[in-house]
């Protein structure tokens, strides 16, 4: 699986920053269990609060202040410009591929019920591994691909 390169952060639900995983970070643990961040050699202190990874927020307190970072990924960014996020897909009848790729593995069955945020398959897209899930509580009617087809931007994965 390629690695992520780069990820948005939201910060604050405001302000969006993106962040290159492959930079070197100068992060260092302090006794007292928080962090000294070095960036732009100005030095700052981080304590992290909570961690959702389901909602990919980060509540962190630095230099005192507190800020929820909200973490988008490609293929998030990805989903919601495709719009697969509003209110009106809020309950879909089909998944369909956000891009081409090729299906390297099935995780449901037909007749299967599965929750929201469960991982229905796995698409091999531009070199990374893209787990599709669930994006409400669901019954599988049918899987519509087989292991190692290629599918294009649009085609039908699974029936709900």
């Amino acid at each position: 699986m390629a690695k992520q390169k780069r990820v948005t952060v939201k910060v604050d639900g405001k302000n969006d920053v993106e962040v290159d995983l492959t930079a070197p970070l100068d992060l260092r643990p302090k006794v007292d269990g928080s962090y000294s961040l070095i960036h732009d050699s100005k030095n700052y202190n981080v304590s992290l609060e909570q961690v959702d990874l389901e909602k990919k927020e980060v509540i962190l307190e630095l230099d005192g202040k507190r800020h929820i970072c909200t973490i988008s990924t490609e293929l998030d960014l990805l989903i919601k410009d495709m719009g697969l996020l509003s209110a009106k897909s809020a309950k879909v009848k089909e998944i369909k591929a956000p891009m081409p790729g090729k299906v390297i593995e099935v995780l449901v069955k037909e007749s299967e019920a599965v929750k929201k945020g469960e991982s229905l398959l796995i698409l091999e897209a531009m070199k990374m591994e893209n787990v599709i899930k669930a994006p409400h509580d669901l019954d599988v009617k049918s899987i519509k691909v087989k292991l190692g087809q290629a599918v294009e931007k649009g085609a039908v994965l699974i029936k709900l």
